[in-house]
């Protein structure tokens, strides 16, 4: 069981802007898959918002966008009219069917009890021929994760 509360404190803006060292690294290698698309992308979806990276490329790369921006909690965004926020229930996910053209999270999608479900929701959310990225920690990935975390003491903290 996943605890709701817990969750939405982990997600404030004080850990949004103080330890998102990760998710910004990730959001690089979201980008650069996205650069390899030679795809025009006008309805997108975020999940879990971990960084703002990603969504600052999106934007001034495509112009007239439709974003969404989902996350359990606004607590740490700053409300902007060019995206729409969505407060969303990982245990009870539900998007517009059939509508986006781009969707994606950047390590959010596994805090869900039951992964395959929310998968499915995102996959009846996309347009045909949609695109869908998402970085997913896995047990495989823990030896580069720890040494990024060595780096960066280094850098930070001169070891």
């Amino acid at each position: 069981m996943i605890n709701k509360k817990y969750l939405k404190l982990l997600r404030s803006q004080q850990r949004f802007d103080e330890n998102n060292f990760i998710y910004k690294i990730i959001a690089r290698r979201i980008i650069d898959s996205l650069d390899l698309l030679n795809i025009r992308f006008n309805k997108i979806l975020e999940i879990g918002i971990n960084e703002n990276k990603t969504y600052n490329y999106l934007e001034r790369k495509f112009h007239d966008l439709y974003f969404d921006r989902a996350d359990l909690c606004l607590s740490k965004l700053n409300v902007s009219n060019r995206y729409n926020f969505i407060e969303i229930d990982l245990q009870k996910l539900f998007f517009k069917n059939n509508f986006y053209n781009l969707i994606f999270s950047n390590c959010f999608m596994h805090l869900s009890n039951n992964f395959e479900k929310n998968l499915s929701v995102v996959l009846n959310s996309l347009e045909p021929n949609g695109f869908f990225i998402a970085a997913i920690p896995d047990k495989e990935s823990m030896f580069q994760l720890l040494n990024s975390m060595y780096e960066t003491d280094l850098f930070i903290y001169k070891g």
